[in-house]
């Protein structure tokens, strides 16, 4: 699904333009995008967490020459799911899916 998509579900099911559910959500990806600069965490309840961490430096090879080349340490995101983006997909390690045995 492409951004375009989901601005036109968006101003669908809130029944407003699609010029304000692009404004709307173009802004959202900004303050989200701040925040994780900002405080490095995001929690999007109950749809999951983004979170900034550090990739430490290591050592990579040149794929070309076989010479090592050292690699700096980076900042990257990683999501975790909320409970209910986890049983929307299905989850069968979801703990409020399981069933008392017995």
């Amino acid at each position: 699904m492409t951004k375009a998509e989901i601005v036109e579900r968006v101003a669908s099911r809130a029944g407003v333009t699609q010029r304000l559910a692009g404004e709307v959500i173009e802004a959202l990806f900004v303050e989200v995008g701040a925040a994780l600069a900002e405080t490095g965490k995001v929690a999007l309840s109950p749809f999951g967490t983004l979170e900034k961490t550090t990739r430490p430096a290591r050592n990579g090879r040149n794929p070309k020459t076989g010479a090592f080349v050292p690699i700096p340490p980076r900042h990257v995101v990683s999501f975790r799911a909320g409970k209910h983006l986890r049983v929307a997909l299905g989850d069968p390690t979801d703990p409020s899916e399981e069933r008392a045995v017995g």
